[in-house]
């Protein structure tokens, strides 16, 4: 089975007919996983409500791509070669993506197409990116949505059981 965050959360596709108790204990599991793996990570955030298109979202992450990436070049050093995986979902991240290229210092492949069930890191990214779109939206003061209230119980439930859990894994 393939894990999605969004749908655990949400009881939807393959989820749809399980409880939220064992809905949980996927979800758990996954953090789990992350907790005890030795990968790190880090997000970068455009906010739709301050650019005025999709070029420019796209061309905001890049350029906070690209710097992030010369400001950290021994991140990349150790590596001669590095494949990047993509579902191909959204076009505007492959734009974002070619800037690796430009400021890594070693050889960057693409590999598209490939599905999330094929590679457990697509799902560990898609939990990461969840975990942080929520913190993000109560950050902002967007309070839950029904789902969220009813998979996580409260704010303070999700800082303390989820967020902060994941947080020790940020590169920065």
């Amino acid at each position: 089975m393939m894990f999605h965050a969004g749908p655990v959360i949400r009881q939807e596709e393959q989820f749809s007919a399980m409880s939220r108790n064992l809905r949980g204990k996927i979800f758990y599991q996954m953090l789990s996983y992350v907790r005890k793996s030795n990968l790190r990570y880090i997000t970068f955030v455009a906010d739709s409500k301050f650019v005025a298109s999709e070029d420019q979202i796209v061309s905001n992450l890049k350029n906070a791509l690209k710097s992030f990436l010369a400001q950290h070049p021994d991140l990349l050093a150790n590596y001669g070669a590095a494949n990047v995986y993509y579902d191909a979902g959204q076009k505007g991240v492959m734009r974002i993506l070619e800037g690796l290229q430009e400021v890594c210092g070693s050889v960057v492949t693409f590999v598209q197409g490939v599905r999330q069930q094929q590679h457990h890191l697509l799902q560990v990214a898609d939990f990461i990116c969840m975990i942080k779109l929520i913190e993000r939206r109560l950050a902002d003061g967007i309070p839950f949505n029904s789902s969220e209230m009813r998979f996580f119980g409260s704010p303070r439930d999700f800082k303390r059981n989820v967020l902060r859990k994941v947080l020790p894994k940020e590169l920065i």
